[in-house]
């Protein structure tokens, strides 16, 4: 009895952290992490962002752009790329947690609009 609710507990946890975090890699190789329960969005690893600047670029986080609350840049990534976060628009919090070597213009566009 006691091997099956350990069994349990540790599939409860495995379900729960799974159901919680989507994420992948993106063409520049960057890292996105997706947390759907606290609607945060991380973005990792290292080097530039590419710009999102043709319709036909979308983002990853597409599909959770109008729910994210909170995105945090991690130390390594060097610039945000035109219209990353276009369309964000239940953003609160924005942390870097980086030195950026570059900001580029609109990467928020649409998001207080």
């Amino acid at each position: 009895m006691k091997k099956f609710i350990t069994f349990f507990y540790c599939l409860v946890l495995l379900v729960s952290y799974a159901y919680g975090n989507v994420g992948g890699t993106t063409s520049d190789g960057l890292t996105w992490s997706y947390n759907t329960q606290t609607k945060e969005l991380t973005i990792s690893g290292s080097g530039d962002m590419h710009d999102y600047l043709q319709s036909s670029d979308t983002h990853q986080w597409e599909k959770y752009k109008k729910e994210i609350k909170k995105i945090t840049i991690k130390h390594g990534v060097t610039s945000i790329g035109s219209r990353a976060f276009d369309g964000c628009t239940a953003f609160k919090m924005y942390i870097y947690q980086t030195a950026l070597r570059q900001l580029i213009n609109w990467h928020f566009i649409d998001v207080l609009t």
